[in-house]
């Protein structure tokens, strides 16, 4: 008889060393220290895929990019690392030890758990709960990947370990015209605006009810304005024309490379700046400089508005770019000749 127990004794100690390891009879383990890439050529849809460290010690790292697939499920041990950016999985992404997991793209589906002192970063916006660590055990996040793709999943954590929600960045880059307003919002995004395809030029008006909750960057020749809402910060780059006509700006409004930037209207507040050969114009009266550009490189500006809105901020200007302060008849003219040349500079590249 003690035999017998011993034997059930070593039986009940090796199913647990077996389900301790977690191992599946289809799973492809990587335990080498390295990076796998899962693409179209690389993929995995009838198995799940998991992590362990080296025998070294060293952590092992799986990116899942576009036209990837893993069909039933990823877990991650120890020190290793996951970074979906494309592609698509299915089953559920589990972080054990103190594994880590970012998400910025891709097709989800199923669950996500973080065990131990795992952590599981999700970057993108319009989620359904506010940005930061996720409470709630079983909780369903539905929201908006960097990669434009829309989830919806159910997070569950242990104790010690994260889910963490973290504010993307959206690329509007479709060469028509958009509005950020109150349906449309990007309250937790950062926003850029690009060309689109053929150098097709990308137009953004953010309304009011719109909302950038962090910097709204235009680049390429895109054009950007701004007649309501609110834009945490805004940055006018390359050959952009942004302007600025309501709405409020609490956190910097900045032109840079070659754009033009002009400001007539709305509550800017912290700092207005230039660099390279950019310009940004403000578009009142009353100000404390002489109309024309500012010769400082560096001080305050106050004045008002054309809209009527009063305005104090701080500048810095680098000695190539230019900060003006035209008369609102002049600036209107100035900002339709921009404005004309915008559209003969998309002329020029259509035709080329």
């Amino acid at each position: 008889m003690r035999f017998v127990w011993g034997f059930v004794f070593a039986s009940v100690v090796l199913t647990a060393v077996l389900v301790r390891a977690g191992d599946l009879v289809n799973d492809v383990v990587f335990e080498d220290g390295e990076t796998h890439i899962v693409d179209a050529e690389n993929s995995y849809p009838t198995v799940r895929v998991v992590l362990r460290n080296s025998e070294g010690g060293d952590d092992t790292r799986l990116s899942l990019v576009a036209g990837g697939v893993i069909g039933f499920g990823i877990r991650a041990e120890e020190d290793s690392n996951v970074n979906i950016v494309g592609g698509s999985y299915g089953g559920s992404l589990v972080t054990a030890d103190v594994s880590t997991a970012a998400i910025r793209g891709g097709a989800l589906e199923g669950s996500i758990y973080a065990e131990d002192l795992g952590e599981i970063h999700i970057r993108g916006y319009r989620f359904s709960l506010p940005l930061g660590e996720i409470e709630a055990q079983g909780t369903s996040i539905t929201g908006i990947l960097e990669d434009d793709t829309a989830f919806d999943i159910t997070a569950t954590r242990d104790l010690d370990a994260r889910v963490v929600l973290e504010s993307g960045t959206a690329v509007i880059a479709n060469g028509v015209a958009n509005v950020i307003n109150a349906e449309n919002d990007y309250y937790d995004a950062s926003v850029v605006v690009r060309d689109g395809a053929g150098d097709a030029q990308t137009q953004v008006t953010v309304v009011e009810g719109g909302s950038v909750g962090s910097q709204l960057r235009a680049e390429g020749h895109s054009n950007v304005v701004v007649e309501g809402g609110t834009v945490h910060s805004l940055l006018a780059d390359d050959d952009t024309t942004v302007a600025i006509h309501g709405g409020a700006i609490p956190s910097g409004t900045v032109a840079i490379g070659a754009s033009l930037l002009v400001i007539d209207g709305g509550t800017i507040s912290n700092i207005v700046a230039a660099s390279g050969t950019a310009t940004l114009r403000l578009v009142g009266s009353g100000f404390n400089h002489p109309d024309g550009p500012i010769a400082g490189e560096s001080g305050t500006i106050t004045g008002t508005l054309a809209d009527a809105t009063p305005i104090s901020v701080s500048f810095v200007r680098a000695t190539t770019a230019t900060i003006e302060l035209p008369e609102p008849g002049a600036a209107s003219l100035a900002c339709v000749a921009a404005m004309a040349l915008a559209a003969l500079r998309k002329r020029e590249r259509l035709a080329r």
